[in-house]
């Protein structure tokens, strides 16, 4: 019986592929290639030790193109990330990335660096953050499927370039959460408020924020200062934060006991200077300002 032609396409395919692992022979599967797009690569992330993941992130996104006149699939690439030349991170995309005949398709890779293993990315992040240049390069060892066999290529350059836009501390949002808020005990001579607010961080750089004093105005009347605050504010996150004052109203005259008793809405209005931290690598001081207002209901 002959053999039907899509079996015959299948042997032919096959021996070109086996034929690129014999030695001596003429490679007839040719590697896909790489290109960078640069809208959204390079690093998007950084969380300092201690704060968030305590990592910088770096992501790729990659156009892979298949150069060969019939479809594969790009089964898995490991891949190694250098910074200033120096080996950061190691990880590894397991595929299923269908390529077409001489096609292509986008890919995106992200690596995570840890910034406590003693590598001196850090300090080479803190330059970054100074507005000095870094330079990048992305490794890997590609791995094709073309009809079930697989084939393990040689180390190709994945991704290079240079970082130089400078990272910058974004001041966050400051808002209140004045449901969960309120006038939680209160007697003659003891007020005891509970404020919660969120801390939004839009920027790509974790800290530590750092607000030693933390002024609460109630119903007009600047009723003291709330306990030094320390929250890890991670990249591009809401953090959220409870302040606890205890004072005394009979301290502000005869008209604060009366309108808390009352029990009637209250102006409240946040306010003090902080300052955000990367441990080990920069700080920045914002003076004192109005951070949140609203109206608290009882």
């Amino acid at each position: 019986m002959g053999m039907k032609p899509r079996h015959i396409a299948i042997l032919v395919t096959l021996a070109l592929v086996l034929s690129a692992c014999v030695p001596g022979a003429v490679p007839l599967l040719e590697a896909p290639t790489f290109r960078l797009m640069s809208a959204g690569s390079g690093l998007v992330r950084l969380d300092p030790p201690g704060v968030g993941s305590g990592a910088a992130v770096f992501r790729f996104n990659l156009e892979v193109f298949n150069p060969n006149p019939f479809g594969l699939t790009l089964d898995g690439i490991d891949f190694d990330l250098a910074v200033n030349g120096r080996r950061a991170a190691s990880s590894s995309f397991a595929g299923g990335l269908a390529l077409a005949p001489r096609g292509s398709s986008p890919l995106t890779l992200e690596v995570a660096v840890p910034l406590a293993t003693g590598l001196g990315l850090l300090g080479d992040l803190a330059r970054l953050i100074a507005g000095e240049p870094t330079t990048y390069a992305l490794q890997g060892v590609v791995t094709v499927d073309l009809l079930g066999v697989r084939q393990r290529l040689p180390a190709v350059t994945l991704a290079s370039g240079t970082i130089s836009q400078p990272l910058v501390l974004a001041a966050p949002r400051v808002s209140f959460s004045l449901e969960q808020s309120g006038l939680r005990e209160l007697s003659l001579t003891r007020a005891v408020v509970e404020l919660a607010f969120t801390l939004e961080n839009p920027g790509p750089l974790g800290y530590l924020f750092r607000a030693p004093e933390l002024t609460l105005e109630l119903a007009g009347a600047a009723i003291g200062t709330g306990r030094a605050v320390t929250e890890s504010v991670a990249a591009f996150s809401t953090t959220p934060v409870l302040l606890r004052l205890e004072f005394n109203p009979l301290g502000f005259g005869a008209a604060l006991p009366a309108r808390l008793a009352a029990g009637g809405p209250l102006n409240v209005i946040l306010s003090g200077g902080f300052v955000l931290e990367l441990p080990g690598v920069t700080s920045r001081v914002f003076s004192t300002q109005r951070l949140a207002d609203g109206v608290l209901r009882r």
